[in-house]
């Protein structure tokens, strides 16, 4: 009755290990998940900034210049003014 005893506590430090290393792996797995989250974020939020950026400097260069560079884009089509150089 001692021996099944035995096998029966190796058995169970057996199974802890191996929860414990489940436990571990997941746990680096949600470290892993929310690096990556952060970084994606990050990425996706500087894409957002840069287009903002580039949409008011195209406000701004249509102010300043005083050319419709939405249309132009749209259309196709640009009106030159030659005075200017």
């Amino acid at each position: 009755m001692q021996a099944v005893s035995l096998i029966s506590e190796a058995k169970a430090e057996d199974d802890d290990k191996e929860t414990n290393a489940l436990a571990i792996d997941q746990k680096v797995d949600k470290q892993a998940e929310k690096f990556w989250e952060e970084l994606h974020e990050l990425f996706a939020n500087t894409t957002l900034l840069l287009v903002f950026l580039h949409v008011g400097g195209v406000i701004v260069s249509s102010i300043i210049d005083k050319e419709k560079l939405v249309k132009a884009m749209i259309t196709g089509e640009k009106n030159v003014d030659d005075s200017y150089q």
